[in-house]
């Protein structure tokens, strides 16, 4: 009996004592194996390649640099956070994808080279897109493109998806939407179906859309549709929740 109570006694001591709540980012792979933070990984690159240089040597603290209550979206095989030169200025970056209650924001915070980075853009709350948890990063990047980086934010729903193109401009010393591709699944008979590829640098909008005629009982593949919109630049900070939607459907 004496045991038993000795066991309760020290069970009621642990549960009182006090936790660490706070909010904590972790170190997860992400993208690709060349973009990853976590630092027990970088320690072995380290070993490995004694060439690194000295901001690929560096660990990343990521609660020193996200430190407003902001924590990192996830999907299934990590977190959406990449470190990636964005400007060509050879230092490299780091992207998120970040929420706080029901804020969620894609942010950039730019180095130095000497291991400090600082916000230097964000779009406006996103809502309720980005955050569904996804098999794959939401964040993506094209290491094809000839000049700049060019990174992709990608949204998945039951009714649509879409992809968003940014850019560094070096003219604008910012980062600029440049194009946008929309899927729309349509209701059950596919009508409203179809793709919308928009070119925010030429200033076009694609729509290859799906109708269901009514009388014939069958949906139809529409003609092709060009649509001339506004050439004014758009960049990462004018986007937000109220006018993504409007911006990549051509409307």
């Amino acid at each position: 009996m004496r045991i038993i109570f000795a066991v309760f006694v020290f069970s009621m001591i642990l549960a009182c004592q006090p936790s660490d709540t706070s909010p904590k980012n972790t170190f997860t792979p992400t993208i690709t194996p060349d973009d990853v933070l976590d630092p027990v990984e970088n320690e072995k690159r380290n070993q490995t390649n004694p060439n690194r240089t000295a901001q690929e040597k560096a660990t990343v603290n990521l609660n020193e640099i996200i430190n407003d209550g902001f924590q990192i979206v996830q999907h299934d095989r990590g977190m959406n956070i990449s470190q990636v030169d964005l400007n060509s200025d050879g230092n490299k970056d780091i992207i998120a994808l970040v929420k706080k209650e029901d804020d969620t924001r894609i942010r950039i915070y730019e180095s130095d080279g000497q291991g400090n980075y600082s916000l230097r853009t964000q779009t406006g709350n996103l809502g309720s897109h980005f955050t569904h948890n996804n098999d794959n990063p939401q964040l993506s990047m094209d290491k094809s493109a000839s000049s700049h980086m060019v990174f992709l934010a990608t949204h998945q729903s039951m009714r649509h998806d879409y992809i968003l193109k940014f850019r560094f401009d070096d003219t604008a010393n910012d980062y600029r939407l440049i194009g946008s591709e929309l899927n729309n699944y349509g209701n059950a008979f596919h009508d409203g179906a179809g793709n919308i590829s928009t070119n925010f640098l030429t200033g076009q909008c694609i729509k290859s859309l799906m109708a269901y005629d009514e009388t014939k009982g069958e949906t139809s593949t529409l003609p092709k549709q060009t649509i001339e919109i506004s050439k004014t630049p758009l960049f990462l900070s004018d986007i937000n929740d109220d006018n993504i939607y409007e911006l990549i459907s051509g409307e």
